[in-house]
């Protein structure tokens, strides 16, 4: 068998023509359940915080498919906190690596001296990518309702800052 190709991908701002199309994939139950370390989020809340401008430390890019415009995940910073996601389709085939690498570079060239993730310790595919692109593993979050600690990883862009 042989190697999945990553698809090839334009990672782009959040506009009104992605929108429809970013709110049906987060109306999908198993990728918000699984984007929010199993937290039960509201479709709602999701798409707000996908497609809803906060301020000007927060950047949201979609990774969509250069040849058919099909959104394939995405990656955002609200401040310096990074998340991601990649589409049930698409998981597997390196795109999630592929697409935190672009975000990363977006953010080197802008404000950060680091970046943070928090990601449930379930969460494997987002702790290898996460690994993979050179975060380090640097603590424990705590999340309210006793649901159990995230692990807080972090990625040093510039010690200069």
């Amino acid at each position: 068998m042989g190697k999945t190709q990553t698809p090839i991908f334009e990672l782009r701002p959040v506009t009104a023509d992605i929108t429809a199309a970013l709110i049906d994939l987060l109306t999908d139950d198993a990728l918000r359940q699984a984007l929010y370390a199993g937290v039960r989020v509201p479709p709602e809340d999701a798409i707000e915080q996908w497609t809803e401008a906060i301020g000007p430390r927060t950047d949201r890019r979609i990774a969509v498919d250069a040849r058919s415009g099909c959104i394939l995940g995405g990656a955002k910073i609200d401040v310096r906190l990074m998340s991601w996601f990649v589409a049930p389709v698409c998981q597997g085939k390196g795109l999630g690596t592929a697409m935190v690498n672009a975000m990363l570079q977006t953010v080197e060239s802008e404000r950060f001296a680091t970046v943070e993730a928090h990601i449930a310790r379930e969460n494997l595919a987002s702790r290898r990518i996460a690994d993979r692109v050179g975060f380090v593993e640097v603590g424990l979050v705590s999340r309210a309702s006793g649901l159990p600690p995230l692990i807080v990883y972090q990625q040093i862009i510039d010690p200069s800052r």
